[in-house]
C-alpha cells in the first residue's frame, strides 16, 4: 500500500526530530523499487545499480533534515539517486551495457515514436516490438535513457523531472520530442535492413 505525504511527513519528523532511525527502513522499502528501477536503465548494470542505489539512500538519511517538503519526497529522493548515477558513470567514464525493457514499458512503447510519423504493424509479434525498442534504447545514453524511462515508464511529470535534473521545462520538452523522433528512426532503420535490404 503506498505511503501518504501525510504518512511520509510523520516518519521524516519523527526520524529526524525524535531520532526514531529505525523508520528510515520504511522509506526505503516504499521507494527501492523505483530507485533501483531508474538506476539500472540509466548504467545498464543491476549489480552496479545495487551499489548505488544503496549509496542514494545513505545520503538521503543524511541529508534528511534538509528536505523542505517542497516536492514530494519520492522525487527528492529521485534527484539524489539520479545525481549518484550520474556522477558514479561520469567517474568511471563508460557506459555500461543495455538493461531490456520491462513488459510494461513495450506495451507503451508505441508511444515513443507516435509523433514521428512511425507505426509498429500490429500484425508483428510482441517480441519484434520489444527487439525493436529495445535496439533503439540500447543506443542513448545514460542521460536519454533516464529521460525517456522517468518520463514514459515511470510516469514522471516534466515540471518533476525539471526539478531532478535541473534541466528547463522547454529543454525538457523538446529533448524528449528529438528522442520520440530519433527512437522512431532507429526502429524504422532497424526494420528496413532486417527485412532483407543489401544496399
Amino acid at each position: 500500500m503506498t505511503m501518504s505525504p501525510a504518512e511520509e511527513k510523520e516518519i521524516i519528523e519523527r526520524i529526524v526530530c525524535f531520532g526514531e532511525k529505525d523508520l528510515f527502513r520504511r522509506l526505503v522499502e516504499e521507494n527501492a523499487s523505483m530507485i533501483l528501477n531508474m538506476i539500472v536503465r540509466m548504467t545498464g548494470n543491476s549489480e552496479d545499480a545495487r551499489d548505488i542505489a544503496q549509496e542514494a539512500f545513505v545520503k538521503a538519511y543524511f541529508s534528511l533534515g534538509k528536505y523542505r517538503g517542497e516536492s514530494s519526497f519520492s522525487t527528492w529522493l529521485y534527484t539524489i539517486a539520479y545525481n549518484r548515477a550520474l556522477s558514479s558513470l561520469r567517474k568511471r567514464r563508460r557506459f555500461f551495457p543495455r538493461e531490456k525493457f520491462t513488459d510494461r514499458e513495450l506495451a507503451e512503447g508505441e508511444s515513443l515514436f507516435e509523433d514521428s510519423g512511425e507505426e509498429v504493424s500490429r500484425k508483428r509479434s510482441m517480441e519484434r516490438k520489444y527487439d525493436l525498442i529495445d535496439s533503439a534504447f540500447e543506443k542513448l545514453s545514460p542521460s536519454e535513457k533516464f529521460l525517456v524511462g522517468a518520463f514514459y515508464r515511470d510516469g514522471r511529470s516534466i515540471k518533476e523531472i525539471s526539478g531532478i535534473t535541473g534541466l528547463s521545462v522547454s529543454n525538457i520538452k523538446v529533448r524528449l520530442h528529438r528522442l520520440r523522433a530519433r527512437i522512431g528512426e532507429l526502429i524504422e532503420k532497424t526494420e528496413y535492413c532486417n527485412d532483407g535490404y543489401t544496399g
